[in-house]
């Protein structure tokens, strides 16, 4: 249990040092200006009166179905047409990255709290923090992006975008120190006396 709350805590240390609230609503912001999306195409049958895209005029055989004629001998008119839209949608696999980095964040914190109640400055700094991942959390860009299936950490957009990049480089480093070796230097991370200038050097070493 020990080793656990050590590690919990090595983790929370690291990403508090990269990701403090004010940084992490500097980088969502850059993210929301230019978010990665694609394009998303849905096709569903619709009245000929309701449907808005063209598309059904390559090939009405298809496309169109219900033909009816308004009138004796006069032209057949379908009654329902394949309705062809397109729009962008932020549910990309950086995006899903990213949801899920910042909810293991938001978990991380919590974690924390728990696990070292009587570290109070620790403790409300990681309320601090999980109560932003919760704010960003709750925007409407993070409605879209479902459950993460594998880890891209080849996407283009996480290794080089502003904000993606970032987030990618925390969550790595809140991975890589769960690896750690402190060599016991238990001074230079546990409680309100730890060593900023040791922690740095870790930070850069990692």
């Amino acid at each position: 249990a020990d080793a656990a709350a050590r590690i919990t805590l090595e983790r929370f240390l690291f990403l508090r040092a990269h990701l403090p609230p004010e940084r992490l609503e500097e980088l969502l912001e850059s993210i929301q200006r230019r978010p990665n999306s694609r394009l998303v195409r849905e096709v569903a049958w619709s009245p000929t009166s309701a449907a808005g895209s063209p598309d059904r005029m390559r090939n009405p055989a298809v496309m169109a179905r219900d033909w009816q004629r308004p009138v004796p001998g006069g032209m057949p008119r379908p009654g329902q047409v394949l309705d062809v839209r397109k729009e962008d949608s932020v549910d990309t696999p950086a995006n899903r990255f990213l949801k899920f980095a910042l909810t293991e964040f938001r978990d991380l914190c919590r974690e924390v709290v728990e696990r070292h109640p009587d570290a109070l400055t620790l403790a409300h700094e990681a309320r601090e923090l999980a109560a932003c991942l919760d704010a960003v959390l709750a925007r409407p860009f993070f409605r879209q992006p479902g459950p993460l299936t594998r880890l891209p950490l080849d996407n283009p957009t996480l290794q080089r975008r502003d904000g993606y990049r970032e987030i990618l480089r925390a969550w790595l480093l809140a991975q890589a120190a769960a690896a750690l070796a402190w060599d016991q230097d238990e001074d230079a991370y546990h409680g309100p006396t730890r060593n900023v200038a040791t922690l740095y050097e870790y930070w850069v070493f990692l």
